[in-house]
């Protein structure tokens, strides 16, 4: 990205200057290359199509869901550029929020009234939310262990985790976590 910025910038000052009728016919170099040629081999990085829609109709509130499908959106942004600890740990974020949606939807008693700091299931970590979701019988089997894999897979961005299991974040514990969101949705869609 800072590669992309100074090609921009370059062409605005080379812009203002060919405006005016001052300065050489071309753009100065960026890194040795030509700016425009730098932009195009960037953007043919970028991926031609948009992460994998999400659909969430059983979150009513629109910031909350619009706040999940926002960190969703980051982490496909993050695979898609092999950031894998990235997609790793913002597909189970996703994950968790959607739990702690769930939890709050389905509380028998009321929220505290007041400061939303107060409120208990502020306090709930993901483990915390599989289990009240696997005790209360909310979710599919296969979903609730879906989701230990993808809290085992996030919890690799420890660094004394990782170094103890001799494992790092890679494609295939970012697809795990994506894995365990999108049966999560599903569960929770039918």
């Amino acid at each position: 990205m800072l590669d992309l910025a100074r090609c921009r910038s370059t062409l605005a000052y080379a812009l203002a200057l060919w405006e005016k009728g001052i300065g050489s016919t071309t753009a100065k170099q960026v890194g040795g290359r030509d700016p425009v040629e730098r932009i195009r081999r960037i953007l043919l990085t970028c991926p031609d199509e948009l992460p994998p829609e999400i659909d969430m109709p059983f979150i009513e509130d629109i910031e909350v869901r619009g706040g999940i499908e926002h960190v969703v959106r980051t982490a496909w942004a993050n695979y898609r550029i092999g950031e894998w600890a990235g997609a790793t740990v913002f597909a189970g974020a996703a994950a968790e929020a959607v739990l702690l949606w769930l939890v709050r939807a389905r509380r028998s008693e009321e929220p505290p009234a007041g400061d939303p700091k107060m409120d208990p299931f502020n306090k709930l970590h993901l483990d915390d939310l599989i289990k009240r979701a696997a005790a209360e019988q909310w979710l599919d089997t296969a979903t609730t262990s879906q989701l230990r894999q993808a809290q085992d897979a996030r919890n690799l961005i420890h660094p004394g985790r990782a170094f103890r299991l001799e494992k790092e974040c890679s494609r295939g514990t970012a697809l795990t976590a994506f894995a365990a969101l999108y049966l999560l949705i599903e569960d929770l869609a039918n």
